[in-house]
């Protein structure tokens, strides 16, 4: 008896003495992806040089993806669904990504998928979200599009029947995507934003309108990943929101 509970005394120890440790630090917003056909990665978005950059689990360079978007200062958005086996059969990688262009007093979203050799499989003009869920065993690529140039915005969905599946790993993250983008879009009061920061770091949500005036800058912590905020004060039209410090990024529309 007097063993048992030495060796319990001993776990206590060396588990209270651990620490969490910096494996390795990466420039850019990653995620990690849980292959089918290949070992898990690291994938990175390079949103100012439109490349999306995958790494191997001990963090060596897999290949770099050049993203096809329109010349013309694009802003990529978000880089998802980092998968194999999903958006058709072979064994390469593909993701999706979100980019939008500001023309004149309006915003230009689409959403590609694309494979870790840069070849664009789908282009869904307008969209500014989009989510992989399934019904059944069948699962489909979900696309948001609005219509910014009317008020209240109009919003459309596009749903996309794929060939593949998700492995179980991934099933339930890819099932709270959605949640992900703010909502609810459009506005009349309050919008709830999303956002990470590293842990033990804050930083800051700036929400700006079309022209790229800031119109309200909070500052935000690491103990929450998202933030409600009253627009109800903002004229009807679209604004953009960034965090810097961490990641978070979209657009919503204020409509009363």
């Amino acid at each position: 008896m007097k063993k048992v509970i030495f060796l319990i005394a001993v776990l206590g120890f060396l588990r209270a003495g651990a620490q969490v440790t910096l494996e390795h630090s990466y420039d850019g917003q990653g995620v990690v992806a849980h292959l089918e056909f290949q070992d898990e990665k690291y994938a990175l978005l390079e949103a100012s040089n439109y490349r999306c950059r995958l790494y191997n689990a001990d963090h060596s360079l897999y290949k770099t993806v050049n993203l096809q978007v329109p010349s013309g200062g694009v802003t990529i958005n978000n880089l998802q669904h980092v998968t194999d086996g999903l958006f058709n059969t072979d064994a390469l990688i593909e993701f999706s990504y979100t980019y939008y262009l500001i023309s004149g007093s309006s915003v230009v979203y689409e959403t590609r998928v694309a494979n870790e050799n840069g070849q664009v499989l789908v282009t869904v003009s307008g969209a500014s979200a989009a989510f992989v869920d399934h019904i059944g065993d069948s699962w489909k690529f979900i696309a948001w599009i609005y219509d910014y140039s009317a008020t209240p915005a109009l919003a459309d969905t596009k749903v996309y029947s794929l060939p593949g599946h998700l492995v179980t790993t991934i099933r339930d993250i890819s099932e709270q995507k959605w949640m992900k983008f703010p909502y609810p879009n459009p506005t009349k009061n309050v919008i709830t934003l999303n956002y990470d920061l590293q842990a033990g770091s804050d930083g800051e949500l700036l929400i700006t309108d079309i022209n790229g005036r800031i119109v309200r800058s909070i500052a935000i912590g690491p103990d929450f990943s998202s933030l409600k905020v009253f627009v109800g004060d903002f004229p009807d039209g679209l604004y953009l929101y960034q965090v810097v410090g961490g990641s978070g990024n979209g657009s919503f529309v204020v409509a009363k």
